[in-house]
Order: structure tokens, then sequence, then C-alpha cells
């Protein structure tokens, strides 16, 4: 169990995910501070990017509990 814990935390792939959910959440926040800004925004647009930046976040926090963990066990 130790060792599959150590290389999910080593995996290049997960890395990869982490840093491209990091992106998604700095472009997500980029939009809605543009969105937020017009006079005639789109409301449904607005909430759809919200739930996507709940959700990204909700998995990154997932990730950085898994490395959290991980150092725990080591």
């Amino acid at each position: 169990m130790r060792y599959a814990a150590q290389q999910w935390h080593q995996d290049p792939a997960r890395q990869e995910i982490k840093n491209r959910v990091e992106k998604d959440i700095a472009a997500l926040n980029r939009k809605i501070v543009l969105l937020e800004s017009e006079p005639r925004r789109n409301d449904q647009l607005l909430a759809a990017y919200r739930l996507m930046l709940q959700t990204r976040t909700e998995v990154l926090q997932c990730l950085s509990n898994r490395d959290k963990h991980h150092s725990v066990i080591n």
C-alpha cells in the first residue's frame, strides 16, 4: 500500500492533471471577472462558469489532500 501511495505521488501524469486543473481555475476566474464587468452579462453563462470553478476547486483540493495524506504516511 505504501508503495502504491509513493507511485501515485511521483506519477508525472498526476502532476499534469494537477497543473491542468490549476490552469483551468485561473482561466475560469478571468472569464468570471470579465463577464461580471459586462453591463448586459449572460447570467446563465456566469452560473455555469461558477459551477465549473467550484468543481475544479474541489478536484484540486482532493489532489492536494492526497499529497498531504501521502506525506503523513511517510
